[in-house]
């Protein structure tokens, strides 16, 4: 009974110990919640990216139902992790409580407005899903007298959250030192989120006055006043501002722009547009499937999973020709009369913007030096109908009787899982490095994920 449990760290163990306080606060970083990320930990799901219209699921069957949503639930965005709050809370308290042996000031400092920047974070994440929700700033400990109404704590108002985001990253931004780690936070990092954040306020306050009914209550835990919007939009200009201040400028070491795009969120060295990311370092095991589940079919390697997230039409539209025009492809000749016969599959994507080419892949475009070859069938003459037919297949690389390519060995197909359904594939954030999609090496990215 007197023995020291081996799988439980004390406080007073933990804050002896430079190596476990550096662990905690990789762990706090670790657990900064997103909708959509590269990994599938709890609050981060990259099969998220096929809920909405900007992509479609292509993957295992069990998972279809995602391309028929038609409502959402009301819960989908839900986040209330109060469980993380008191972590951090009893973090920044055990800072000098405990580590004033262990740490010079400096350094409990730095540690305590990092834990104050992840806690603003973690409210930022909250409040943009949920609108006003209790601001617990101290450990809330119950004194086991059998009254635990004092502990109850009512949810703020929806600007009161957002105050206290704001002012919590103007009190720390000089605390922390830019010690060049792109994974942790440093005074242009508070700024970049107070920008973000002050715009969310600023938009509500601004577009929701504008609605017929407003979606408010009457306590304001759900609306700001209109009155505020310009406050708020100054505020996240501000902040904006100092970070184009600092020491960031766009990725521009290639000359190809649709590469140079695609390389901005892979590439770390010499890279000065990264503010903030999570460090993917498979040399450190922090890895993620992202590549090996996403990467084009007619490209994987050793998969037993690929082309599940494949980007839709909507979103290729999206993006403009360089003249000015919409994105909308052009199929049909001015006087919609017939086709546009293209001589390259490429062609109806010449003068789109590049970022188009550093997000997806399209038909024909190259990939890891190989070209992505995507074609779902042939068009016949039917002189009987004067019209087109449609020919498809049941297989992937298929010819038709011609000998010529029926089905390509990336699709797209309508019914085979695990290969487009929607004639696209992923570019952004998929490993080109040899080897990235393999079950062996199982990486995950040696490149950055956003946050």
């Amino acid at each position: 009974m007197e023995r020291e449990p081996t799988t439980i760290v004390t406080d007073d163990q933990l804050w002896k110990d430079p190596k476990l306080i550096i662990g905690l606060l990789a762990n706090y970083y670790n657990r900064i919640p997103t909708d959509m990320g590269l990994t599938d930990q709890a609050g981060s799901q990259w099969r998220n990216m096929a809920d909405y219209d900007d992509a479609m699921w292509s993957g295992f069957s069990n998972e279809e139902g995602r391309n028929n949503i038609v409502s959402y639930d009301r819960g989908r965005w839900r986040l209330y992790d109060y469980g993380f709050v008191r972590d951090l809370n009893l973090a920044i308290e055990n800072v000098d409580k405990f580590g004033a042996a262990t740490l010079s000031e400096v350094q409990r400092t730095q540690l305590k407005a990092e834990f104050r920047f992840i806690r603003a974070y973690l409210y930022f994440e909250m409040v943009k899903r949920m609108g006003g929700v209790p601001l617990i700033t101290t450990q809330l400990i119950y004194n086991f007298e059998g009254d635990p109404t004092y502990l109850q704590q009512p949810r703020a108002k929806e600007a009161e959250v957002y105050d206290f985001i704001a002012s919590e990253l103007d009190a720390v931004k000089n605390d922390i030192a830019n010690d060049g780690s792109k994974g942790r936070a440093n005074k242009y990092t508070c700024m970049a989120l107070k920008s973000r954040a002050m715009l969310y306020a600023g938009s509500i306050a601004k577009y929701n006055a504008l609605l017929t009914p407003t979606i408010t209550t009457t306590g304001g835990e759900v609306g700001i006043p209109a009155s505020r919007a310009d406050e708020y939009f100054q505020k996240s200009l501000e902040a904006s501002k100092e970070v184009i201040a600092g020491p960031y400028a766009l990725y521009t070491s290639n000359p190809n722009l649709g590469e140079n795009f695609y390389e901005a969120v892979v590439k770390k060295t010499n890279n000065p547009e990264v503010i903030f990311v999570r460090d993917f370092l498979t040399t450190k095991a922090k890895k993620h499937g992202f590549t090996y589940d996403n990467i084009a079919r007619g490209i994987r390697e050793d998969n037993l999973s690929s082309s599940n997230i494949t980007p839709s039409l909507n979103l290729v539209e999206n993006y403009e020709y360089l003249d000015g025009s919409e994105g909308k492809l052009k199929t049909r000749n001015a006087s919609n009369t017939d086709y546009i016969y293209y001589d390259h599959t490429t062609d109806i994507f010449a003068g789109k913007d590049a970022r188009l080419y550093g997000t997806i892949i399209f038909p024909g475009a190259p990939f890891k030096g190989l070209t992505v070859d995507m074609q779902a069938g042939v068009m016949v003459w039917n002189a009987a109908t004067n019209s087109y037919q449609t020919v498809e297949g049941p297989d992937l690389g298929t010819n038709y009787t011609d000998n010529k390519p029926l089905i390509a060995a990336s699709g797209p197909h309508r019914s085979i899982q695990e290969v487009s359904n929607t004639g696209f594939y992923l570019r952004k954030y998929i490993d080109a490095n040899g080897g990235a999609s393999t079950r062996g090496f199982k990486v995950t990215f040696g490149g950055y994920g956003s946050v």
